[in-house]
């Protein structure tokens, strides 16, 4: 039997903007990135959450953003890196150390969205 793989963009009467609207709920990913956080590669030691909140709030917010357009992080990444020192707020965070917790966020909302796509069929 030939194993077949799923890819997300063939899945037809699909609209990722409204996929990830309906799954991305704020106040789960800040819970979730709150608890996990300090286990990423990327996170300074030492580094409160409040210090990365607003980098992983930007990748989902962006993935809401940008669903509609774009397959993937690095088609909007150099957009994002540009518009970071408005949105970053209070964060002290330079872009080269919030990109990979944005794109960590973005992911993660991205493979919700795809998975509940999925189930839709």
């Amino acid at each position: 039997m030939e194993e077949t793989t799923w890819e997300p963009h063939l899945i037809s009467n699909f609209d990722k903007r409204d996929a990830a609207s309906a799954v991305i709920e704020p106040d789960v990913e800040h819970e979730f990135w709150r608890n996990e956080f300090a286990y990423r590669p990327y996170v300074a030691v030492g580094s409160s959450y409040e210090e990365y909140a607003r980098a992983y709030q930007y990748g989902w917010e962006s993935y809401e953003s940008f669903a509609a357009g774009a397959a993937n992080f690095r088609d909007v990444e150099a957009e994002l890196g540009q518009e970071w020192a408005q949105y970053r707020g209070k964060s002290h965070l330079s872009w080269s150390s919030a990109r990979a917790a944005s794109q960590d966020a973005w992911r993660r909302v991205q493979n919700a969205a795809w998975g509940r796509a999925y189930d839709q069929g």
